[in-house]
């Protein structure tokens, strides 16, 4: 189940894929696979061992890759869809040095899981919504290089 995008440094293009904001595993914890929790944030990798002696095969186990969307340095452009309110489980949204425009959407706020959220280098304009302090979670917020006020 995709809980973790990585698209940054593409050529993507375009608006925002919507399709994004309806990510069964970022949007609630009732998945249809009824995923064990532990079980959803661990990567096994598995190896063999360059021992001459014997070769042994282990695997080692990442584990806790937090709910995160990753689209930064492309050109996607338009506002930030009001949709992307829809991912409750999202620990990180870097949407930076992109062509967005318009308003932050004040539905943001809804992600109270939230605690990076990047918007630095792109064309948004209009205010900081209060609401948005409602994310106890939060621990970055930069919104650089815009033209943004309140």
């Amino acid at each position: 189940m995709l809980f973790h995008i990585g698209l940054e440094r593409n050529l993507i293009s375009g608006e925002f894929p919507k399709e994004l904001c309806r990510l069964p595993a970022l949007v609630s914890k009732q998945t249809p696979a009824q995923v064990d929790d532990i079980d959803r944030y661990i990567l096994i990798l598995n190896w063999l061992s360059t021992d001459t002696k014997a070769q042994h095969y282990y695997h080692t186990k990442l584990s806790y890759f937090p709910p995160a969307i990753h689209v930064g340095n492309n050109t996607i452009n338009g506002n930030i869809p009001t949709e992307i309110s829809q991912l409750q489980l999202l620990h990180t949204l870097s949407l930076r040095n992109n062509n967005f425009s318009g308003n932050i959407p004040e539905q943001m706020a809804n992600l109270k899981t939230l605690e990076i959220l990047d918007l630095s280098m792109n064309h948004l304009s209009g205010k900081i919504y209060l609401s948005l302090a409602s994310l106890n979670f939060l621990s970055s917020f930069n919104v650089s290089y815009n033209n943004l006020e309140g």
